[in-house]
């Protein structure tokens, strides 16, 4: 059994990483270290977990444990992406239709789903590798997670040939709205480079002129309200300053649509 004073510390081996533990009676097994909730242990083919919480009795038979690889193993690669769905994309035009395609599998796979079904765990694991699948692809071209939000949510409105919405129109208010973002075409490009270089985001990304100058009317009510404190005073003031300079450099939706038809 271990002393009082001797340690035993793993929190810096990545979780699922293949390792071989050491016991004190001089055996040694192979297995997944799995790190979840606080409660470690590693998981053996075949038999059952074994526990490294320090509460744990086998905790204290462990003399050391090792790393053999920090990769996932092969079984577990395979049941986090199940069959691949995709071709590997090598341009900006790939990435983009690779993106949405997996997407809308996502979606319609989600749609399939039926509790009452023999198949529903079934559809339920294949949703999540198609899910899995989508942010690998995406993670090689580091896309935002806002903008694969966007992606994910409108992807059959798209495939049905529908408008894309506005995120404000999307998600409903503009607090909620922050949380997706539409993709710009360079976001899809396989080059760094191309991707941080400034451009203008889609059309749709953009508010109506109608909601710039209604925003703008509704801060300067608020501004010339009595008793207005001088927080509320400051914010609406810059609500103000961004809606006009919108309106000046014709930072609205049917103005970045005339500039898109020309491109």
């Amino acid at each position: 059994m271990r002393a009082e004073n001797e340690t035993l510390t793993f929190t810096h081996i990545p979780d699922k990483a293949m390792v071989q533990v050491f016991l004190k009676v001089g055996t040694s097994f192979i297995g997944t270290l799995r790190q979840s909730a606080g409660w470690p242990w590693v998981s053996v083919k075949g038999q059952e977990p074994f526990s490294l919480a320090d509460v744990s009795p086998t905790f204290a038979e462990v003399e050391a444990i090792t790393v053999v690889s920090d990769k996932p193993s092969t079984e577990e690669e395979t049941r986090k992406y199940g069959a691949i769905a995709y071709t590997q994309p090598t341009t900006r035009q790939d990435y983009e239709d690779t993106l949405w395609q997996l997407a809308e599998m996502v979606i319609e796979t989600n749609r399939q789903t039926n509790i009452h079904r023999p198949d529903y765990s079934e559809k339920i694991l294949r949703s999540m590798q198609l899910e899995n699948q989508f942010h690998q692809v995406a993670d090689q071209i580091e896309l935002a997670k806002t903008k694969r939000r966007y992606i994910l949510n409108v992807a059959l409105i798209r495939k049905r040939g529908g408008p894309l919405p506005n995120p404000l129109d999307l998600m409903g208010s503009p607090i909620d709205a922050r949380a997706i973002e539409v993709p710009k075409q360079t976001d899809f490009d396989p080059n760094s480079k191309v991707r941080r270089a400034r451009s203008l985001s889609p059309s749709i990304a953009y508010p109506t002129r109608l909601e710039v100058e209604a925003s703008l009317r509704d801060a300067r009510i608020q501004i010339a309200k009595r008793g207005i404190s001088r927080n509320k005073r400051v914010r609406f003031e810059r609500i103000v300053e961004k809606r006009e300079k919108q309106l000046q450099k014709r930072l609205y939706r049917e103005a970045i649509a005339e500039l898109e038809k020309k491109l």
